[in-house]
């Protein structure tokens, strides 16, 4: 994958998926969603995601004070 990264000009991204997540969320269109690749994919994290994306997700970042 690091290989295709480096022919592509495409973000190999190393670390918790959430920070991943919330650079998204903070900035539309950053990130090509469709093409994004978890290669630590868990329930535990699916859900996570999917609570990030929610109203209530939304709520608790900008009770943190995040965007």
């Amino acid at each position: 994958m690091a290989g295709k990264a480096l022919q592509d000009a495409d973000v190999l991204y190393g670390g918790a998926e959430y920070l991943l997540t919330q650079t998204a969320l903070a900035r539309p269109g950053f990130l090509d969603k469709q093409s994004r690749v978890s290669l630590y994919a868990r329930e535990a994290a699916r859900q996570f995601v999917t609570f990030l994306q929610s109203a209530a997700g939304h709520t608790v970042f900008r009770k943190w004070g995040w965007q």
